[in-house]
């Protein structure tokens, strides 16, 4: 057994909470493998007694048993997650994404009479134009803020009837923290979208999103981040939000 079929045999035991501790565990199970319960506890900024009971719930019966299924277990020339396991991994993503509850984020972007979007980075500005591209479809005003200096002459016209949404995969930069401080003194609402749900942008906000990544490491490439998770994300997102407003594109603002 590998702990992504752990995983997906606890079903419905595992919390939106739960979940999300294992996507990091999962995501950087070589660096965690080689820690002791104490120090993984701590990465992953919970409790000793959390990671027990998660621990239990994947049918584990000890912190060892959790460990030998975080090893690599592959032959030598196969350094990377094999293809198998990716898709595995997607698996357990969509099956916690599509039980998640979008309310919240739905009706912060329906009242809102522009969305305005900032990433901090190249891929997170990319995810903020498939968001506009998504939504625009709703008939949702999107303004997409490249770089510090247009965000801040934007921002001139924004106020309390606008949302700024912010996206960073750590969630701990300054740069995606002042963005949000400076949406907030304007009186806007706040939506982040992070790789994590604890993290100082989410508890910055009014509300977040998160979802997992998956690292690529191996001796033939430095490491590369799939963060095709965040697509689906916002494709769920969007899904949501056509049921809030009836399923139909061109008014994006519900009733």
């Amino acid at each position: 057994m590998v702990l992504e079929e752990a995983i997906a045999g606890a079903g419905d035991r595992l919390t939106a909470n739960d979940r999300q501790i294992l996507t990091q565990l999962v995501r950087d199970r070589s660096a965690a493998a080689r820690m002791s319960s104490s120090e993984l506890s701590a990465t992953l900024h919970t409790s000793r007694t959390t990671l027990g009971r998660i621990t239990r719930k994947l049918g584990l019966k000890s912190f060892a048993e959790l460990k030998y299924l975080l090893e690599p277990h592959r032959p030598a020339d196969q350094d990377s997650p094999s293809l198998a396991e990716i898709a595995q991994g997607y698996r357990i993503l969509i099956q916690d994404l599509a039980k998640r509850d979008y309310r919240h984020a739905c009706e912060l972007i329906s009242e809102a009479h522009t969305v305005y979007l900032y990433g901090t980075g190249n891929e997170q500005k990319a995810l903020a134009r498939e968001f506009a591209l998504l939504f625009s479809s709703y008939g949702t005003a999107c303004v997409e803020l490249f770089d510090l200096g247009e965000l801040r002459l934007s921002l001139r016209h924004a106020g309390s009837e606008d949302l700024l949404v912010v996206i960073s995969l750590s969630g701990e930069s300054q740069e995606a923290l002042s963005v949000a401080q400076e949406g907030s003194l304007l009186g806007m609402r706040t939506l982040s979208l992070t790789r994590l749900d604890n993290n100082a942008l989410a508890r910055a906000c009014d509300e977040n999103l998160f979802v997992g990544t998956i690292v690529l490491q191996s001796d033939q490439i430095l490491s590369y981040e799939l963060i095709s998770a965040f697509y689906l994300l916002l494709e769920m997102l969007a899904l949501s939000y056509g049921a809030l407003c009836g399923g139909e594109g061109g008014d994006g603002h519900a009733a």
